[in-house]
């Protein structure tokens, strides 16, 4: 939460310099393939292996030039054919998520690709960036 101007004047000093808008990293994408044992239940396929995976993602490259505080907000950008939450607080430059990808066809494979976005402000500028996590789940058949 922004307390006052971060871009003050100083009259010593004169005009503050223009506002520079943060610099996001939301860190590297992730791929993550996992083989499992999937049963057909009745209510259709399982797979155990490829549900609520824990992934930390890493926002901690971000920083505002000007050295200006900032607060951050991560939130779910998209879930194709997959499912995702974030766990904690999501106000913090690292957050874990859960994610999740569908069952695979018998011996064939599922992919989940979930996109995730960080938020930065420095109390006068937004910038964003987003991460990506793919999770390909296949039926190994054992």
């Amino acid at each position: 939460i922004c307390q006052g101007d971060c871009q003050d004047d100083d009259p010593a000093v004169g005009p503050a310099a223009p506002p520079t808008p943060p610099v996001v990293d939301a860190g590297s994408d992730v791929v993550i393939a996992i083989s499992a044992a999937c049963v057909q239940g009745p209510h259709g396929r399982t797979c155990a292996a490829c549900n609520g995976i824990d992934v930390a993602l890493d926002g901690g490259g971000t920083y505002d030039p000007s050295g200006d505080p900032l607060t951050y907000m991560w939130t779910v950008a998209t879930q194709a054919s997959g499912t995702a939450s974030i766990q904690g607080p999501p106000v913090n430059p690292d957050v874990d998520v859960v994610v999740s990808a569908s069952a695979p066809p018998a011996l064939g494979t599922s992919t989940a690709v979930l996109t995730f976005q960080l938020t930065v402000n420095d109390c006068t500028q937004t910038a964003v960036d987003q991460v990506t996590v793919t999770v390909e789940c296949t039926d190994d058949g054992s």
